[in-house]
Parts: structure tokens; C-alpha cells; sequence
């Protein structure tokens, strides 16, 4: 990829000005932003987000086809001119720049994609039900297809079923399982989930199954048992009884291999008898190897709801405890369910387990009545999301705001800078509806900042309607766990705070998160949110034992629809979750990124899966893409020549160019500098500038020592040209030249001196662009004008002037004579 640097990197203080060929004509008015209001200064580079959002724009005189390939090329091309679709990009995403904003934007360009390209990327998703494998067996046994129940002769049946009114060129990736093996065959089981149903135990005895590790580490009256009630059997743990201070007592898992799982989650079943404290936790160890008091362990007890009921008895049924997303492992772990309570503290709540599960598809339903990621928020605007009520109690100053940072979007509140003695804003979600006797478990993730007070609620309505004040609210809060630091910056990364039961309520309820604070009384911490979920779980009624016998595996194939028929496409391979594992490093996750490049490792691909492809084949690759918040389909082509595969698609270059807002965003390749008089305000340029005085002027005359020649002692400011990098400008006080440097300018009157001051100033700005600007290039067919704005300190004010320069070469500046004014003059 060509790196083509149009433009180059400028100082945070750098805004857009006119030119008399550029400006005078497209910016009218230039002249009257001195005092923007809210003006945005920044360099910026488009994300894969970024040519998504441009690929939903509508932009005149541009094709929407057109638009719509630029999400999966992440490139733009004639047909998507940058001039015209970053403007609108811009507007979109800096709504509220003021006149003289200016955004450097660098973008990747190239030529047109094959249409089909882009048509494959956007294809529809479509993994095959149990109802689908019902149909093809005839029951309900099977959920695969084997070579007698192919998916080359059933797929076809599977989607006309399912997409009754595509039209011709539809594309649709199938996903489905596969088992070379026929039911009843010997196959070897492999891939198969952990699960376990205990009915195995002896109830009434210690838990001694095969691999598992049941080990007391305080206490010797009790140890988790095998339990059986109701022709089920399950394991228990309860420290009533016990008349001992101390029980705490592990109960382990045999070692679990998750990379043998595309997407593994771990789940278990629940039921609390005479609750009175909490006992349990839920821990994972990588390094677990006989001794848990040894292994490091990683506490995800948050992932699951574990009931606070009944005080008295046991639960009527067992619930789901929740889901955990065990991706995040690479390799055997351990699971353990630690028990930690006293028989003589009145820590002796009793817990029950049953069907633990480690695997894909887990035999669970899982119903989303709440899942907010806050994606669609605007960063740094109030949050205005459909149903959500975003209110405001007490003070003007403060709202939930929506915020981005690393390419994750989420909302925040601090009362910090709102200069109000009180800060009372409420967010709350839309009705969530509870089914009667159903279980939905509510969390969300959270990150703290500036810990100074506790500011945050979670309240529970079941009667708002509108009016946050005349409803009645429930505090919830305790149920969550709401760090108190740091006291200084942020936390590493967003946690979950918790998980709770909304199985008490039916109906509809609103969850509430409600800041109080104040801007001047020290209660500003910052709260941020992300992940608000509602999520109810049940028991499939799946079989919780595999299959035995049956291998199967996860496979993804690209069909398309001819107008009659469906059939799967020859000319594109399909990169499947086998082969990213193959490939190594993208096994782990199944995709690619910037980081880990496709074009590493799809010709090697290739070469494998069509070991006999001829001169000037071309396939079409498919393949996962993470874009750093989302992960899209993306397909690429490529050819085969001189005997390997080769990229196809059009080369791509990145092109950095300024854009500038006067009402609306245009391209402006023009530049202002404006070096703002005052103590540490200066930017580097000053003291390049002396610098180079040091280096060709002192230097060169034998001064050896800084305060001895035109430069002063602390090296920030000198006397050749004036330049201050302390103060950020010139100084032009004839007393102040003489006293530094008296050999050179005692013989000159104030007036002699002061014309010289003048004489030199073009030259020394001259230099100090240079210095700062070597590698500016200039733009074929328009003037680029640089204007910098500086103060002239004369011993009593600090005057502002303007002087001018063209760009006309490479880090060549070029004074534009009688360029220089005083601000305000014509």
C-alpha cells in the first residue's frame, strides 16, 4: 500500500484560513472566525465503523450502490469522491463544529471492487434450525447432516423453506453441523460438550466421580455430597450443622479443553435451600494441578444470579444460573464451586447443583428482554436512544451523555466541572415485561472514575410512566457491586457489577440508574455504563448427554439464488472455523483484523483447498473480518498466476487531506497557524525558531556558552529575531535586544533597531515553518497559503499581526510580500 502525505502533522492550536484563490471564493467570511465557539481541531483516521457509517450516508451525486460497497471494501473510490463524501461523513459524526473547525482526515482509496464482491460481503446469515434437521430426518434425534443426509442435496430444500421471496442473485452464508459419521456408526466422540447430570452419585456420600476434585480445606464435618430427591440426582453443599467455625470446601471439575469449542459458554443448574448468607463463589483456573490452595483462580461468581431465597425450606424448582462466556480460555480449564460459610456464624445457606454444561449450544433457551450496548449513541451528546428517558432533576450543566473511547461506545455521567451545588439526572430504560413465574437476570457493566463519593443508584418502578418524580422507585443498588477507585484517573476496563433476579416482579418495570452529585461539594466521581441486559433463561428439555458416537463440526457455505433455484457457489471458498484453526493464529478467534492480515494467509489457504487450480483461475474468499468493535463479513478475490495464488483486488492508497467548517464542511488545503500570546502556551514553534538561531548563528561565531550571543541563558527565547518560546511570541523591545546582546545593537538608535526587528521577522517565520513543516507538500493545481497569526510584545501591549507564505515545495515556505498586517487593519 502507498503511503501518499498530502498534508502533514500541525499543532493542536492549527485552524484553516483563506487564500485569495481558495478561500476568497469558497469561504466567505473566513475572516470574522477569530472566536469560535465550540471548534474542533483534530487529525483523524476512518475506522472499518467509520466506512460503515459513510457505505448508510446519502450524499448528492453519489450513487448509493456505490456508497453501499464502501462498508465492505473500507476504501473509497471515484465513485464515492472523498471530496464529496467526507464532507458528509464530517457532518454527521462533528454536528456541532463551529466556523473554523478543521479535521485532517486520512482515508484509504481505490479503485472499483467487482460488484459481486461486495454482494457476497453483505450476504444474509442463515444457521439451520433443529426444526430445519427435524424436517431432513424425519424426528427430532439428529441436529446435523451426515453424507446420506448431505447438505449439498438438503440445504437447497432448507432455504427456499426459508426465504420464500428472494429474487434472483440472492446471496445467503448457511451455517450448519456436520457429522461424517451416521448415527449408530464408530466414530470416535470428539468435540463433544462437558456436561454432567450427577446421577451417578451415591446420594448421601461424599461426591467421587471420575476427575473431579472434592477437597475440605477447613473443617471436617462436612464435604459436598451426592444428593438424589424426586428420581434426580445432584450434588449439595451446606455448612448447618457442622458446629464448626470454619467450612470451606471445593468441589472441582476434571480438566476442560475449550479450544475444542468454536464459541464455549458454561452453565448450571441452581436451587437454595434456608438461605441466611452467601456462601458460594464460581472460580476458573488455567494452572490447577491437585492443590486449588496453589492454582490461580479468577472469580466469575458476577455471571450468575444466585438467589437470596427462601430463608426458610427450599426452592420450588431449579433455575438457570446463568450463562458465562468461556471464549476468553485457550486450553484445559478448571471449574470450581467453593463453598465458604460457618455452622456456628450463621453462614449455612444450602446450595444444590445440577447439569453442569461446558461446550457450544448450550441445552438452555435464552430470551433477551433487555440488551443495550449503547452502539448507536453519539459520542459526547446527550443520550437520546428510542424509549429511554434521559432526565434531568437538579442542575442545567450535566446530562447521560453518550461517550466513545477505543472503538467502544457507552453512556456517562459526572457532576465534575458542572460548577452546581447539586447534579440529579436519571436514566432509565425502556418497559421491560416480566412474564409471571419467569426468572430474567439483570446486569450490566461498569467502569469508575475519580472515586470521591458514592453517587450512583439502581432503582427498580413498576409504575412509571413517564413522570421519573411521581413514580414509586425500589434501591436496588445493594444486589450490585459499585467500585470505590481509583481516586485518580480510570479503571483499566469495564466490569460487571453484578447480576440480579427481576424474578420477583411481574409485568411491566423500568430500572433506573440515578446520579446524585455535586460540582462543588466534592461528589463528582464518574460513572460509566455499558451492557445493560435483561436476560431470561430456561431449561431447553434438550438432552444434556452428546451424542454418543457422533462427530460433529460447525461448517459455513455460501448459496445463491438463481430466480428458480438454489445452489452453492463453486467460484467462492468459504473460510470455516476448521480452517481458521489450521491457520494458527486466527484459530483462536476465528476472523481476521488489522493486525492479523488475510492476505498473510489466504493464499496459503487456498493453495491447500484447490490443490490443482489452473493458470487465471479466480475464486472468490470469504472470510470473517474483526473491525475493532464488530466483526463483518468481508470476501476478497484472487487469481492464480505463475503458480501461486494471488490478491486481485484493486491496490489501495491513503491519502491524508484537511477538511474546514464554515456552515458546512468543505476540502481546504489552506493552513493558519495561531501562536496564542502568553506563559506556556507556546507549541515548539518559538523555540525552533531559536533554536536555529543557536545552531547557525552562535554557534557559527564561537559563542560556546548559551547567554552569551543572541541566545539567553535558559535557551527559550532569543534575540536575533525575538522569538520567545516562554512567552509564545515576539519580543520586540529594543532595551531587552541591547541588554542581551549589547556588542551587536548598542551602536543602533531604539528606531535603527526596530526597523532591523521588522526587517528580520519574515525570515524568522520563514525558518520556523521550515523547521517545524519539512515534510508539506504542496497540492497539484491549487495554492496553499499558510497564515500565522502571532503577538508582538512591545514593552507595553502585545498587538496581534498576520503574515502569509505559499507552499511552494516540499518544507519550502515562500513570504508573500506585504503579507504582513497588524489584526484589525486592512
Amino acid at each position: 500500500m502507498r503511503k501518499n502525505n498530502i498534508y502533514f502533522y500541525f499543532a493542536a492550536l492549527l485552524l484553516l484560513v483563506g487564500c485569495e484563490d481558495f478561500d476568497d471564493k469558497n469561504f466567505d467570511g473566513l475572516d470574522d472566525m477569530t472566536r469560535p465557539e465550540n471548534q474542533i481541531n483534530k487529525e483523524y483516521t476512518l475506522t472499518a465503523d467509520d466506512y460503515a457509517t459513510i457505505s448508510g450516508l446519502k450524499v448528492e451525486g453519489v450513487e448509493a450502490d456505490a456508497l453501499k460497497a464502501v462498508k465492505t471494501n473500507f476504501y473509497l473510490t471515484a465513485a464515492t469522491p472523498a471530496h464529496d463524501v467526507i464532507p458528509a461523513f464530517l457532518a454527521k459524526t462533528w454536528y456541532t463544529a463551529s466556523a473554523g473547525s478543521a479535521v485532517k482526515v486520512t482515508y484509504d482509496f481505490g479503485g472499483e471492487t467487482p460488484v459481486y464482491l461486495s454482494d457476497l460481503a453483505a450476504a444474509q446469515n442463515y444457521t439451520v434450525s433443529a426444526a430445519d434437521y427435524a424436517t431432513v430426518w424425519d424426528n427430532d434425534k439428529y441436529a446435523f447432516f451426515t453424507p446420506s443426509k448431505s447438505p449439498e442435496k438438503n440445504l437447497p430444500k432448507v432455504l427456499a423453506k426459508a426465504f420464500p421471496e428472494a429474487t434472483s442473485g440472492t446471496y445467503v452464508l448457511a451455517s450448519y453441523q456436520y457429522s461424517a459419521t451416521e448415527p449408530g456408526g464408530d466414530g470416535e466422540e470428539a468435540g463433544a460438550p462437558f456436561t454432567e447430570d450427577f446421577e451417578s452419585v451415591t446420594p448421601n456420600a461424599d461426591v467421587n466421580l471420575p476427575g473431579w476434585t472434592n477437597f475440605t480445606e477447613k473443617g471436617t464435618k462436612r464435604t459436598w455430597q451426592g444428593k438424589t430427591f424426586d428420581n434426580n440426582g445432584y450434588i449439595q453443599f451446606s455448612a448447618n450443622g457442622s458446629g464448626e467455625a470454619e467450612n470451606v470446601a471445593w468441589l472441582i471439575t476434571p480438566g476442560i479443553d475449550v479450544s475444542a469449542y468454536t464459541a464455549p459458554v458454561f452453565t448450571f443448574d441452581l436451587k437454595i435451600g434456608y438461605y441466611n448468607a452467601e456462601c458460594l463463589q464460581i472460580l476458573v483456573s488455567e494452572d490447577f494441578s491437585g492443590d486449588p490452595l496453589t492454582a490461580n483462580w479468577k472469580d466469575i461468581t458476577a455471571n450468575f444470579y444466585l438467589p437470596k431465597e427462601p430463608t426458610s425450606g427450599y426452592a420450588d424448582n431449579w433455575s438457570v444460573a446463568g450463562i458465562a462466556d468461556m471464549s476468553g480460555y485457550d486450553g484445559k480449564i478448571f471449574i470450581a464451586f467453593k463453598y465458604t460459610g460457618s455452622g456456628t456464624g450463621g453462614k449455612t445457606t444450602t446450595y444444590q447443583i445440577d447439569n453442569v454444561f461446558v461446550g457450544d449450544n448450550a441445552p438452555v433457551n435464552k430470551s433477551e428482554l433487555l440488551n443495550e450496548d449503547f452502539e448507536e449513541v453519539t459520542p459526547n451528546a446527550d443520550v437520546n436512544l428510542p424509549d429511554w428517558t434521559n432526565f434531568t432533576e437538579k442542575g442545567t450543566k450535566r446530562t447521560w451523555q453518550g461517550k466513545s473511547f477505543g472503538d467502544n461506545k457507552y453512556v456517562q455521567f459526572s457532576a465534575n466541572g458542572s460548577g452546581e451545588d447539586e447534579n440529579v439526572a436519571w436514566l432509565i430504560t425502556p418497559a421491560i415485561t416480566v412474564g409471571a413465574g419467569s426468572n430474567p437476570l439483570f446486569s450490566f457493566d461498569l467502569k469508575v472514575g475519580y472515586y470521591n463519593a458514592e453517587c450512583l443508584q439502581i432503582l427498580i418502578s413498576k409504575d412509571f410512566s413517564g413522570d421519573v418524580l411521581a413514580a414509586n422507585w425500589e434501591d436496588v443498588t445493594s444486589h450490585f457491586v459499585l467500585p470505590q477507585e481509583p481516586a485518580s484517573g480510570y479503571a483499566d476496563n469495564f466490569s460487571l457489577a453484578g447480576t440480579m433476579s427481576l424474578g420477583a416482579y411481574s409485568g411491566d418495570v423500568h430500572i433506573a440508574f440515578k446520579y446524585t452529585g455535586s460540582g462543588n461539594n466534592g461528589k463528582t466521581t464518574t460513572y460509566q455504563l455499558d451492557n445493560v441486559k435483561v436476560i431470561s433463561y430456561a431449561a431447553s428439555g434438550a438432552a444434556l448427554k452428546p451424542m454418543a458416537n457422533v462427530i460433529t463440526e460447525n461448517r459455513l457455505a455460501m448459496y445463491t439464488f438463481n430466480g428458480t433455484d438454489w445452489g452453492e457457489k463453486d467460484s467462492v471458498a468459504v473460510v470455516n472455523p476448521a480452517d481458521y484453526k489450521a491457520m494458527g493464529e486466527p484459530g483462536s478467534r476465528n476472523n481476521f483484523s488489522s493486525t492479523i492480515k488475510a492476505e498473510n494467509y489466504l493464499p496459503q489457504f487456498l493453495g491447500v483447498k484447490f490443490p490443482y487450480a489452473q493458470e487465471g483461475e479466480v475464486k472468490a474468499v470469504v472470510y470473517n473480518y474483526y473491525t475493532g468493535s464488530d466483526t463483518e463479513l468481508k470476501a476478497d478475490e484472487y487469481i492464480f498466476t505463475s503458480g501461486a495464488w494471488k490478491y486481485n483486488n484493486i491496490p489501495v492508497e491513503t491519502i491524508t487531506e484537511q477538511y474546514t467548517y464554515i456552515g458546512k464542511w468543505l476540502y481546504n488545503p489552506n493552513v493558519t497557524l495561531v501562536l496564542t500570546p502568553g506563559k506556556g502556551m507556546g507549541t515548539g514553534h518559538f523555540q525552533a525558531l531559536t533554536d536555529w538561531v543557536w545552531e547557525n548563528i552562535d554557534v557559527p561565531a564561537g559563542v560556546t556558552t548559551k547567554g552569551l550571543g543572541y541566545v539567553t541563558t535558559y535557551g527559550n527565547n532569543d534575540y536575533y529575531f525575538g522569538g520567545s518560546e516562554y512567552q509564545n511570541n515576539f519580543d520586540f523591545r529594543p532595551s531587552a535586544w541591547k541588554q542581551q546582546n549589547g556588542d551587536a545593537y548598542n551602536a543602533l538608535s531604539d528606531k535603527e533597531l526596530t526597523d532591523l526587528m521588522w526587517e528580520r521577522l519574515p525570515q524568522g517565520i520563514q525558518i520556523m515553518l521550515e523547521s517545524m513543516y519539512p515534510t508539506a507538500v504542496p497540492v497539484e493545481g491549487l495554492t496553499v497559503l499558510y497564515t500565522v497569526s502571532f503577538g508582538v510584545y512591545d514593552g507595553s501591549a502585545t498587538p496581534i499581526y498576520t503574515i502569509q507564505y505559499e507552499l511552494t515545495g516540499t518544507g519550502e515556505f515562500t513570504y508573500i510580500e506585504d503579507s504582513l498586517k497588524k489584526e484589525g487593519e486592512e
